[in-house]
């Protein structure tokens, strides 16, 4: 940790050349140089050592505080907090238990036979690896420290003193209550952090062998296009390139598909519709409910993925293309990248 802090240090005061109180990088630039180059080398670890030391803390506090006065600009003596408020930084201490929280989630997510996952707990989800320990030695990671009573018994003397001679044929017997702490791994920890969260967290599974070398993308399945342009100039060339596939489309060979999700914002619940049509006159809509558990970027990747399912489905003899249109950037940007990220399932359901 020591190597850590000092070299993010050393890092610290080369940036600080850059900015002045007269000329220099902007207040954005020197945060985003702080948060970009120093705490990714600060933090580096923090999973394997992290256990709220107030000594450590202080350190990196101290390191912060210091890059917080050259990215305000601000005095010495000015509060921190309010610093930190200001420059939308968190406090080092969020920023570790963040790191921790989502260093358990990614073990939720790793494959059975991982090593990480093999000295996981047996009784963390979502698998049950039959790691066993000596839990008269180490606590559970969902386990509290308790006080352990224990039993000396004969508590008999070899000291060859006249008195004990004469009380030799007596036995002493006492109870004696011993406060011992049981050793917690570091994993256990940091798997404990979210115990709190496991009864009603749904976690996606990742499938590594889904993202196999050989594996062609869907980029080299899809002609995948996103526009550019303003909304305005977006809508006129949509509208134009409708209208192109309907001069061409008199045999019905063309299917066109509009999907997209709608978001209740007092019930706070999502729906996914998608619209089939290959004339625009006859048209085919479905829905469906999503409830409360998934974001607006899942229902998108979800009515996408219902969008291809229908095309499917419905396709003839002499189809030729299938058109799908979506006001999701984010979601078409997913589709076109194949790394092991969230909704990876329906990536895979669109490959298929």
């Amino acid at each position: 940790m020591k190597i850590k802090i000092s070299t993010a240090t050393r890092i610290f005061h080369q940036i600080a050349r850059l900015s002045n109180t007269e000329r220099g990088l902007s207040f954005q630039a020197m945060r985003q140089l702080y948060i970009s180059c120093i705490t990714s080398v600060a933090d580096y670890g923090v999973s394997i050592w992290w256990n709220n030391q107030k000594y450590l803390l202080e350190k990196y506090q101290k390191l912060q505080n210091s890059a917080l006065r050259k990215i305000l600009e601000a005095f010495k003596t000015s509060f921190y907090m309010a610093m930190e408020l200001e420059a939308a930084i968190i406090s080092p201490k969020a920023r570790f238990n963040r790191i921790c929280k989502n260093y358990a989630l990614r073990i939720m997510q790793i494959p059975k036979n991982h090593p990480i996952r093999l000295r996981v707990s047996a009784s963390f989800p979502p698998y049950n690896n039959g790691a066993e320990l000596n839990w008269e030695k180490y606590l559970d990671w969902n386990e509290k420290n308790q006080a352990i009573e224990t039993e000396i018994a004969e508590i008999s003397s070899n000291s060859n003193s006249e008195f004990e001679q004469r009380q030799r044929h007596r036995k002493k017997r006492r109870k004696i209550k011993k406060k011992s702490k049981k050793e917690v791994s570091q994993l256990f920890k940091i798997t404990a952090q979210i115990a709190d969260l496991l009864s009603s967290l749904k976690t996606e599974r990742i499938k590594q062998k889904w993202n196999a070398p050989w594996t062609q993308n869907l980029t080299s399945l899809i002609d995948i296009q996103i526009s550019e342009l303003d909304k305005e100039k977006t809508a006129i060339l949509h509208h134009n390139k409708i209208q192109k596939i309907l001069r061409n489309n008199e045999d019905n060979s063309n299917i066109i598909l509009y999907s997209d999700e709608s978001k209740n914002e007092q019930s706070n619940k999502l729906k996914a519709g998608v619209i089939y049509t290959t004339n625009l006159v006859i048209n085919q809509s479905l829905s469906w409910n999503l409830g409360s558990g998934m974001e607006v970027f899942d229902a998108e990747l979800f009515a996408i993925e219902k969008a291809f399912e229908i095309a499917f489905k419905n396709r003839q003899l002499n189809t030729e293309k299938v058109w799908i249109f979506s006001d999701s950037q984010a979601a078409i940007k997913r589709l076109k990248n194949s790394s092991l990220k969230s909704d990876q399932y329906y990536i895979q359901s669109i490959r298929k």
